[in-house]
């Protein structure tokens, strides 16, 4: 026994300088003394007569020992407490993941819980919260298929060979409309909207992204004076307005291939309107509930007004939004709440930044603030849950009026749109200043890079 048990000690892993630290730990720690003595003199027979701060370790009294004052289980070493965080600090030195350490510490060393205080230091570690992966996507959260058509559209703008142009869809019938923008001055989109609107009736929603010409005061104004609902996505995640993004990838398709075969694009776009859909009407029949009449020849009777069943089109729509969602939900995952005020991080371009959330907009859109004062208006899937403690509140100066510090925003304001906006969620980022007064603004771009103005001489 004797040998093993030398065998044993000469074959750890550990230095014989480490081995005095964790036997002059053991002295001065009062529970590894009690245990200690308690594993030499013998257990007791009854769990409630073994001392209360040793009782964690009445269910390996089986496998503890001692060995030349070092306290073991089976073959690992015992941790006092003064030596943990330590060893917590050497076990995750590679910043590894929760698997790798907890692999590599198991196989030597041994306390009370010590994957849980494992997992809590990976889980706090600045460096690898900073570089963590990307979240998983959450469940879809389908948008409710409208009762009629025109009820709820998306719009959304893009640009092609050049050129700047915005597409409006119905969510109901599929019906586009599209048109070239001569600017993406908040006013021009503006006109191009009230002449589809003029053209199908007035929507009930309205659905775009947090582009800055959606959310102007002037376009507000519009929603209200034109009374329906306009609904903002998050920024920097599109598939919360997906049917718009759609239609623009089908747009550019069609624009592209009649370009290349030299054909015109409005009998395209025609041809699209009078092709059928999965659920067996074209877009031009659930809008118009009539064909329309094309290049391709049709009989007059084709061409007769026609109500579609409105029961099995939305049967079949319904099915088809179902069968997405469950293909989608195979690989999702969802993700808690948060709650305003808790310690989060941010993804920013390619690393995750500590943010606090300030407010929340909706089921899974958040407004948070980060260290340097910046508001972000984000989606869940862009915030990762840290447990980080939050950061204290920041006092920003106000902007210094010389010329050498001008202020700087990071969207540029249209001539007729006004930047800012009597809605804060609706503002996706706010201009970031450094705490001295004297330097010269900066701003934070979407990418999260910092942007500070050239100093030069004001002679």
């Amino acid at each position: 026994m004797d040998i093993h048990v030398h065998a044993v000690m000469s074959n750890f892993p550990v230095s014989d300088q480490k081995m005095r630290q964790i036997r002059d730990a053991t002295e001065t720690d009062p529970q590894s003394r009690t245990l200690k003595q308690t594993i030499l003199e013998g257990w007791p027979d009854q769990r409630t007569d073994c001392p209360e701060s040793i009782t964690e370790f009445w269910n390996f009294r089986d496998e503890m020992s001692v060995v030349e004052d070092i306290i073991l289980k089976g073959s690992k070493i015992y941790i006092p407490k003064g030596l943990r965080s330590e060893m917590l600090d050497k076990i995750h030195s590679a910043h590894l993941g929760i698997e790798k350490c907890t692999q590599r510490a198991k196989e030597i060393m041994f306390w009370p819980k010590m994957f849980n205080d494992i997992k809590q230091r990976v889980m706090e570690c600045p460096v690898c919260l900073e570089h963590r992966s990307e979240n998983v996507k959450e469940p879809m959260i389908q948008t409710p298929l409208p009762d009629r058509p025109w009820q709820t559209v998306a719009t959304d703008i893009f640009t092609w060979q050049g050129k700047d142009f915005i597409v409006l869809v119905d969510y109901y019938s599929r019906y586009f409309e599209l048109s070239q923008l001569t600017s993406t001055r908040a006013q021009n989109i503006i006109q191009k909207l009230k002449s589809y609107f003029s053209r199908h009736g007035i929507p009930e929603t309205l659905i775009s992204d947090n582009a800055s010409y959606y959310t102007c005061q002037s376009f507000a104004d519009f929603a209200r004076e034109w009374d329906f609902n306009h609904r903002t996505s998050s920024p920097m995640y599109s598939q919360s307005n997906g049917l718009a993004e759609k239609f623009v990838s089908i747009c550019k398709n069609l624009l592209t291939k009649s370009t290349q075969a030299g054909t015109d694009p409005y009998i395209a776009l025609l041809e699209y309107r009078n092709t059928p859909l999965a659920c067996g009407k074209t877009p031009a029949q659930l809008l118009m509930s009539r064909q329309l009449r094309s290049i391709l020849p049709v009989t007059d009777s084709n061409l007769e007004p026609r109500i579609p069943d409105k029961s099995s089109v939305r049967h079949k729509m319904q099915n088809i939004k179902n069968r997405s969602k469950f293909y989608y939900d195979r690989s999702a995952r969802p993700m808690k709440s948060l709650e305003k005020g808790e310690g989060i991080r941010i993804r920013q371009g390619k690393t995750w930044q500590p943010a606090v959330v300030s407010k929340q907009v909706n089921d899974r859109s958040y407004i948070v603030r980060t260290e340097d004062g910046g508001m972000y208006r984000r989606n869940r899937r862009h915030l990762l849950k840290s447990h980080e403690k939050p950061f204290d509140e920041i006092d920003f100066p106000s902007l210094p009026a010389t010329p050498a510090a001008p202020t700087l925003n990071v969207q540029t304001p249209q001539p007729s749109c006004p930047k800012i906006s009597p809605d804060p969620i609706k503002q996706e980022n706010v201009t970031n200043y450094n705490s001295n007064p004297d330097s010269p603004a900066l701003y934070q771009t979407r990418s999260g890079r910092n942007v500070r103005p050239p100093d030069r001489l004001n002679l």
